[in-house]
């Protein structure tokens, strides 16, 4: 599909920013989408006049936005379509809402307040995003051995949890660092009852 410049330009700053956002690398990125650093070197800066509806696609499901968004910019879709699809899928709609869930981040505030997301049957489940995955948990709190969700210096990490006597311990469940500290010192979230990768829904 042969794009206008502009809208090539704004496509462009919008993937990088999107990247950026995610704090992902162009080798990230290549490792994520299969698709190779040359390519998306090449749709940040604007370069060339054709743009394949499915490279942009899987940029968007790695950068976990909606892929209309992006085709919208080129005009590969536009309201029209938009309206029609929505027309045809509207009796849907009562089964998406059943998913609506607040996802916070690593940072203790919300990340897509009401963001609608493909997610398991965890109807009672509270949801955090870190390192695009999104981790369901409820109010219980874990036992020894069990992943559970955590809050230290408002920072949320998710770990396996032991417990002796006044001391807690975590293992991270992204780095495998193992840290002590005594009860008290950190707040429990809940036990972990399921994992949404984003990448492979």
């Amino acid at each position: 599909m042969k794009i206008e410049t502009e809208k090539l330009k704004k496509l462009g700053k919008t993937l990088k920013e999107l990247r950026i956002q995610n704090n992902l690398s162009f080798r990230d990125v290549d490792k994520l989408t299969g698709i190779d650093i040359s390519t998306i070197s090449r749709l940040e800066e604007a370069k060339g006049y054709r743009i394949n509806a499915l490279i942009l696609n899987k940029l968007a499901k790695a950068y976990n936005v909606n892929p209309v968004s992006l085709l919208k910019i080129i005009d590969y879709v536009n309201e029209d379509d938009i309206n029609q699809y929505l027309n045809i899928t509207k009796s849907e709609t009562s089964s998406i809402n059943n998913n609506e869930i607040e996802i916070l981040n690593e940072n203790n505030s919300s990340y897509f307040p009401k963001k609608f997301i493909k997610l398991p049957d965890f109807p009672e489940c509270k949801a955090v995003k870190i390192n695009n995955r999104i981790f369901l948990y409820d109010d219980a709190s874990p036992d020894n051995n069990d992943l559970g969700i955590f809050c230290i210096d408002n920072k949320i990490i998710v770990a396996f949890y032991y417990c002796l006597d006044d001391t807690i311990t975590l293992k991270d469940f992204f780095t495998d660092f193992v840290s002590m500290t005594k009860k008290g010192s950190l707040s429990i979230f809940g036990k972990i009852k399921g994992i949404v990768d984003l990448f492979h829904q």
